[in-house]
């Protein structure tokens, strides 16, 4: 029983180990990827409301 406690504990330890190691720079790159993506979506909202006058109607740009 201790043999197969040991073995499981040292497995814990290394899947922790590789979880730490190689998991989590992953899951960040990937998190800061939608976090960019959800910025550039939100900013090109922001620049093309400009277009629109405070009525709601289209607003004529003269050149």
């Amino acid at each position: 029983m201790n043999e197969i406690v040991s073995m499981l504990i040292i497995f814990l330890v290394l899947f922790y180990y590789i979880l730490l190691k190689y998991g989590i720079p992953i899951i960040l790159i990937i998190v800061g990827y939608f976090i960019f993506q959800g910025y550039k979506k939100r900013r090109g909202v922001r620049t093309s409301d400009k277009s629109v006058a405070p009525d709601g109607k289209q607003a004529n740009i003269k050149p």
